[in-house]
């Protein structure tokens, strides 16, 4: 979500007056698109797709989300704490993997 946020943010930045965070969550979710996994193609049916089939992805993505919260708070060496969110990719699993 990172990522979506600082999207949103640089839009915001640009002067543009519509917010598109629900077309860039679609992006992220949506891996396929009639077998086609260019992120463009994606990117363009993203774009596209009728508010009320991107509400019912949205909606559907909701209902089978884990509902695990990655947010954890890490103390840090000099007696203070960040709250951060714990990434679970290939890094998490494989810390020494070059990817």
């Amino acid at each position: 979500m990172d990522n979506i946020e600082r999207m949103v943010e640089a839009d915001k930045a640009n002067n543009i007056p519509v917010d598109s965070s629900s077309t860039y969550t679609l992006e992220r979710m949506i891996v396929e698109v009639n077998g086609d996994r260019n992120r463009q193609v994606i990117k363009d049916f993203a774009n596209s797709i009728r508010v009320g089939d991107g509400k019912a992805i949205s909606d559907y993505s909701s209902q089978i989300e884990s509902g695990v919260d990655l947010n954890i708070t890490v103390k840090t060496p000099g007696g203070g704490s960040i709250a951060t969110f714990l990434p679970l990719n290939i890094n998490f699993f494989w810390p020494n993997v070059r990817v």
